[in-house]
């Protein structure tokens, strides 16, 4: 067969003729993969938790392009509960007012030196708990 084929292309070369080529269509490749749902804990005022919630709810719905100002506000709202619940209750549930929501929760909850204070006393309190007492 292998000489049938060589065979072939010489007396396509003698006679002048180029071999043909034959253009195949690149088409691009896409893979659709299926993410895991993000579970999102509520948020229920513990300084302590805020950035943790506050990154998961901003990466997953505040950045939200195809989610609709009122869409992000209303999950906003569903995943407060306690006080940053209570304090945010008299703001109407609109697209509007979604911004003025995030500023009073960021303002509560979001301040750096609110955090680093909390910590600082789970902290002072852990030690004292979990140090060995000195006797004299």
């Amino acid at each position: 067969m292998d000489n049938d084929l060589s065979a072939s292309t010489a007396r396509l070369n003698i006679h002048g003729s180029t071999p043909q080529t034959a253009t195949v269509p690149i088409c691009p490749v896409t893979h659709s993969v299926k993410f895991p749902a993000i579970k999102l804990e509520p948020f229920a005022g513990n300084v302590e938790t805020w950035y943790r919630f506050w990154e998961q709810f901003r990466s997953s719905i505040d950045e939200d392009a195809s989610l609709l100002t009122i869409n992000k506000h209303v999950f906003l709202r569903g995943y407060l509960e306690g006080e940053p619940k209570m304090l945010v209750d008299g703001i109407a549930v609109t697209g509007n007012a979604y911004g003025e929501t995030k500023k009073i929760l960021l303002s509560r909850y979001g301040d750096t030196n609110s955090i680093i204070q909390a910590h600082g006393i789970f902290s002072r309190a852990y030690l004292r708990q979990n140090l060995p007492r000195q006797t004299n």
